[in-house]
């Protein structure tokens, strides 16, 4: 999967958001894959009671990692900031979004309240689908940033987002 830009990362959560049936589902999906840089696995598992706010952000803890299959690094949480300079593109603004448009009070009798409703590859496999789907409308887009279709995927989020958080270091000669 090609790494995501930032420009084609914030037009895909434009045309997601807007999508009446895929819309919220979607784009909390797309914004908490790159504001996390997580796999989709991680962003499936997240339920509502390993977010907690804090100060001026979010706080989301993982249950596991592919790295950390017994939980113990779950204690470290990662941080989420809204974005007002790009609404389309924050976290914040599309978890709100879908907590008011969606039954968020299900639970699944562990005591656990998914954030999001099916099980792991179903989320997964809903949000390939919407994403394909949308990448297609935006094939121009794709095309000016050297990127087909085929090309994005779910790690194309936490490709981009990891390449634009990264300083842009001078090579040294």
């Amino acid at each position: 999967m090609a790494e995501l830009p930032f420009k084609v990362y914030a037009e895909l959560c434009k045309r997601i958001a807007c999508d009446k049936l895929y819309g919220a589902f979607g784009w909390t999906y797309a914004t908490m894959l790159w504001n996390l840089m997580g796999r989709s696995d991680n962003i499936s598992h997240i339920s509502v009671n390993h977010i907690k706010c804090k100060d001026d952000h979010l706080l989301i803890y993982y249950a596991q990692q592919k790295t950390d299959q017994d939980g113990k690094l779950s204690k470290y949480p990662r941080a989420v900031y809204a974005n007002p300079l790009y609404p389309w593109t924050c976290a914040i603004t599309a978890l709100g979004v879908y907590l008011i448009v969606t039954n968020t009070r299900v639970g699944n009798g562990d005591g656990s309240l998914p954030l999001f409703h099916g099980s792991q590859d179903e989320c997964a496999r809903r949000f390939r689908v919407g994403l394909h789907a949308k990448a297609k409308e935006i094939a121009n887009v794709l095309e000016e940033n050297g990127m087909t279709i085929q090309s994005v995927g779910t790690h194309s989020f936490r490709k981009g987002a990891s390449t634009y958080g990264y300083p842009k270091m001078p090579v040294p000669e």
